[in-house]
């Protein structure tokens, strides 16, 4: 009996050290699912990260481009400005510079002189006596219609011309003559530009 309780408990034994290798290589395997499973989803989390970031530096390199490509806009637009305003301060003052008080005669003498009953004239103020010399002087005759020279505050260079009823005005100041002119300049400045 003694050799049928050894032979029990040997055959227990072995059962039970089967069954416990059983089971250790059953909880091995599911444990080692467990961390593949694991790591794969590590692995995905990990390309979505870098994924989502990848994006977001695109994201900011894109919005990055287009902020330096609206400054560069706006440099350009704000350097043309200024050089368009230079260039109309440059006319204006050649304008202004020829428009002399023989200029300004011979002019007025050309605007007014189809006008039958008379004009208003207003040039600045320190053209006012040099050009009326002029014209009394040299163009009398043209004049006899009754042509009234005025200073006038609002004329800083060449004049104004008002028809006597109201009825017309003539604005030939330096400011509206480069006013006319700087169209015509404008393409030859856009080239520039």
């Amino acid at each position: 009996m003694e050799q049928q309780i050894q032979d029990l408990i040997a055959s227990i034994k072995k059962d039970g050290i089967e069954s416990a290798t059983n089971e250790s290589k059953k909880i091995l395997e599911e444990a080692r699912k467990e961390a593949e499973r694991i790591v794969n989803e590590a692995k995905k989390e990990r390309d979505k990260i870098i994924a989502d970031g990848k994006k977001t530096i695109e994201i900011e390199r894109e919005s990055s481009i287009s902020s330096v490509k609206q400054a560069a806009r706006d440099v350009s637009l704000t350097l043309r400005k200024s050089l368009e305003e230079k260039f109309k301060k440059i006319l204006g003052q050649k304008v202004s510079s020829a428009l002399d008080e023989r200029v300004l005669a011979e002019a007025i003498v050309a605007v007014v002189k189809g006008e039958e009953d008379g004009c208003d004239v207003e040039v600045s103020k320190d053209m006012v006596d040099k050009v009326n010399a002029i014209l009394t002087s040299q163009f009398a005759k043209e004049l006899e219609k009754g042509v009234t020279l005025r200073s006038s505050s609002s004329v800083s260079g060449g004049f104004k011309v008002y028809s006597k009823d109201g009825s017309a005005y003539i604005d030939l100041s330096d400011e509206e003559i480069t006013k006319l002119l700087y169209p015509y300049l404008s393409s030859s400045l856009k080239e520039i530009i």
